[in-house]
């Protein structure tokens, strides 16, 4: 067992409860005399352990610390003590009268953006309170990350950074080693621990602008006890204010020259002037207009048909507008803007010929919006509103200094949930799992997501909160626009297919894992304005892009996942299953070039290339040092492709399709001989069973390493010749040997399984030949 430090501190009789502060100007917060006690004294910092099949360092030991009296109970007033009861009650969790507290703080994760602590905290049984192998009841993590003060924090030297191959434009914390700014000192009874502080990702301009408001605002001065007060709109405005003026990023993804939506909800401050429905072709083009993204539903309420069409541009009846309409609003208002477009009440929902144009045009409309709400924190529909009650401290900093008599320099700290918390908070609850959620959230240049005790932001710039509002709180495991093509924001950006094409397969492992309420009608028309950003309508195939074919029909099922019972895509799109799918390992670390390791000399990354990421992949990959030949040496290409369509959308519903493909197909036999391979058959459908080996073919479609070659299983339809469905897919493992990338040299060793391939097998053949297997011209509908 570590050796344990133990601090006790008890409160006095009749010790005063500590108050509620305003703390978002940098103040320090109110903490009570127990966890005022962590910062204080001696600072034992403990370690994390990496546990038998785990990936990351999430095991801690070491140096645990019981304050206080080891009671669990909360203090009122104390901003520590709100944020872990926070965490409890979102958990459901009640405390047992026999548990009692204790504390570890290790040293963060390796972030690329500032210096941090992760402030770890469990409930236990006494009896194991000192035990570092003690199973804890309930644990949390907070992260204790250096609070910026308007002092730059200058790199101590950065040696080469201009020279390198990279040529950053602009030195910052991201682009630079941990080594290359001011160390930071811990010493303890066994060792010294150096940090290094890095700056946190800050506008410095916006954060001066932010703090002059705070301190000149007196909305500011009064309790925040709702997400709909006067401090939560002066800072959703500044945070607009300043992308709409500073970030550049951000306006290239807004068309200027877009249309206006074909209608939009007209409200006014005046409260006896009704909402009403009025044309997009009558207002300005400069017009400016929020949208919204809510859940349906279950719940009936009034939409827009072709009989109340004008009533509406009249009037909205009551009967409308739900709460969280008459909050979207409402909020639009508060805003400064007078416009929101809303679709049930904004398309013609008894109009197959309305739904259909608009829902061509909803990407645009989300993208060229000046700012989208999204109703997080509802979890049946529009009824709950946006807005929630709170207690203050949800929207305040905790700021802490410590006075620890091992540290030097001393730093404040701002105390706040994991980087994780942009995620868990925001696209872990009900709406974040929505389908055509995902396309307006991605696509909207700026979200204020409304969630159940702050409103987050996020735009290309900056991720934030009410609580943090200056400061990047980290991505989200979706990334957002991170994602998407820069070919996206700008006709004018250079652009790399590569990377586009592995974007892609990113939104589409996203958004096939997301619900639909009409799946047969929407799966493909809600991802359509995402693929609008992508490329044109006359390159993609029901999901998938005409480039790059043999990579993208590689995707896989995920658990639990079937087809769809009636026809949605053909059974070569990952869109005919009714799932998530994913597309396995894309990118081959161990297939980089040796040639790129040495002839990189930029310094910055080498020794660091199995673990670039990939955004140095790209990079790599443009400068000719890294050839990923997994994705640029397929066995198959498109001879042709015909695709039938609901409507006049090439992006949207299918009634069919067919691709023709050529490649190497082959038959096998259900022998089994031993050998130096190992051949893997899964099925599309979970716990489905494959037909007979000998009635089914295989297409080689790509190398997925050095041994392995992957590819689709077939079934013959029996109807035209050389005429397949997809039913599965297979691995070809290469035990003994490591193949050429270019190679079918696998199917080698399958020799003795091998089948001669009958005329009706294939629609015709090319006359060409790799390692000995020749190549035919099939269809696969």
């Amino acid at each position: 067992m570590a050796d344990t430090h133990t601090v006790t501190v008890k409160r006095s009789a009749g010790e005063p409860q500590p108050t509620f502060s305003k703390t978002n100007d940098g103040k320090q917060s109110s903490l009570c005399t127990d966890c005022q006690a962590i910062f204080e004294g001696e600072f034992l910092l403990g370690h994390r352990e990496r546990q038998d099949g785990e990936d990351d360092e999430s095991s801690y030991s070491g140096a645990y610390k019981l304050y206080g009296s080891g009671d669990p109970t909360i203090s009122q007033g104390c901003h520590l003590c709100f944020l872990r009861d926070r965490k409890r009650i979102r958990d459901g969790f009640e405390f047992p009268a026999d548990l009692v507290l204790r504390y570890l703080i290790v040293q963060g994760r390796t972030r690329g953006d500032f210096f941090s602590l992760v402030f770890s905290y469990s409930f236990m049984p006494p009896e194991e309170e000192m035990l570092d192998s003690a199973e804890a009841v309930v644990s949390h993590e907070l992260s204790l990350s250096q609070m910026y003060k308007g002092e730059p924090i200058v790199p101590v030297e950065a040696p080469g950074l201009m020279e390198s191959a990279m040529e950053y434009p602009v030195v910052t914390a991201s682009n630079l080693t941990y080594s290359q700014f001011p160390p930071c000192q811990i010493e303890t009874e066994e060792n010294s621990t150096t940090f290094h502080r890095r700056q946190t990702l800050i506008d410095p301009e916006f954060w001066e602008t932010y703090q002059s408001m705070v301190q000149s605002d007196p909305v500011f001065d009064s309790l925040s006890v709702n997400t709909n007060s006067p401090s939560t709109w002066a800072i959703t405005r500044c945070w607009i204010k300043n992308c709409v003026e500073r970030h550049e990023l951000c306006q290239l993804t807004r068309n200027l020259g877009a249309q206006l939506p074909t209608r939009l909800v007209y409200v006014d401050k005046d409260r006896n002037i009704r909402p009403r429905i009025v044309e997009g072709s009558v207002l300005p083009e400069n017009t400016c207009y929020t949208t919204l993204s809510h859940r349906w539903g279950t719940e009936k309420f009034l939409s827009l048909k072709s009989s109340n069409l004008k009533a509406f541009q009249k009037r909205l009846p009551d009967a409308a507008l739900t709460p969280t309409f008459v909050d979207a609003m409402h909020a639009t208002l508060c805003l400064g803007y007078q416009y929101i477009w809303i679709d049930s009440i904004c398309i013609l929902q008894d109009s197959v010929d309305d739904w259909s144009k608009e829902s061509q045009k909803m990407g645009a409309y989300y993208s060229n919006s000046i700012c989208n709400l999204a109703a997080s924190k509802a979890s049946n529909g529009s009824g709950s509103g946006l807005f929630a009650a709170r207690d203050p401290f949800a929207a305040q900093s905790c700021s802490v200094k410590e006075t620890w008599k091992n540290t030097s320099p001393q730093f404040t700290f701002h105390v706040h949930d994991l980087m994780t918390q942009f995620g868990e908070n925001v696209y872990g609850c009900e709406l974040g799992d929505r389908g055509w959620v995902f396309q307006e959230t991605l696509l909207a240049p700026r979200v204020l997501y409304f969630g159940s005790d702050q409103i987050y932001w996020d735009c290309l710039c900056l991720r934030a909160c009410e609580a943090c509002p200056t400061q990047w709180i980290g991505l989200s495991y979706k990334n957002k626009i991170g994602q998407m093509p820069t070919y996206m924001l700008s006709e004018y950006c250079e652009t790399n297919r590569l990377s586009d094409v592995l974007r892609w397969e990113s939104v589409v492992e996203e958004y096939s894992s997301c619900d639909l309420t009409y799946p047969e009608k929407d799966r493909l028309v809600a991802l359509s304005g995402i693929g609008r950003a992508f490329g044109s309508p006359a390159d993609y195939l029901a999901g998938l892009w005409r480039d790059d074919i043999a990579k993208q029909l590689l995707w896989r099922p995920g658990q639990h996942v079937k087809r769809h019972a009636a026809y949605i895509a053909p059974s070569w799109s990952w869109a005919s299953m009714n799932g998530s799918v994913t597309y396995g390992n894309i990118w081959d670390d161990h297939d980089l070039d040796e040639q790129a390791k040495l002839s990189y000399a930029g310094g910055l990354i080498r020794g660091r290339l199995w673990t670039a990421k990939r955004g140095i992949r790209d990079f790599l990959v443009g400068a000719n040092l890294y050839r990923v030949r997994s994705i640029t040496t397929p066995f198959v290409s498109l001879a042709g492709a015909q695709m039938q369509f609901a409507g006049e959308d090439m992006m949207g519903r299918v009634t069919g399709g067919s691709l023709r493909l050529k490649g190497f197909l082959f038959h096998l036999s259900a022998a089994k001989r031993r050998a130096s391979y190992r051949l893997e058959l899964i099925s599309d459908e979970e716990h489905a069973k494959l037909p007979p080996i000998e009635s089914l073919c295989f297409l080689p479609l790509r190398t997925q390493s050095k041994t392995t070659l992957s590819g689709l299983i077939l079934e013959p339809t029996n109807k035209d010749l050389g005429e397949y469905r997809r039913i599965g897919f297979f691995n070809a493992r290469d035990i003994d040997m490591k193949l050429r990338m270019e190679s079918l040299k696998i199917l080698h060793k399958l020799q003795h399984r091998l089948i001669p391939l009958r005329n009706g097998d294939y629609i015709e053949k090319t006359g060409t030949k790799k390692d000995s297997i020749a190549e035919c011209i099939i269809s696969i509908i």
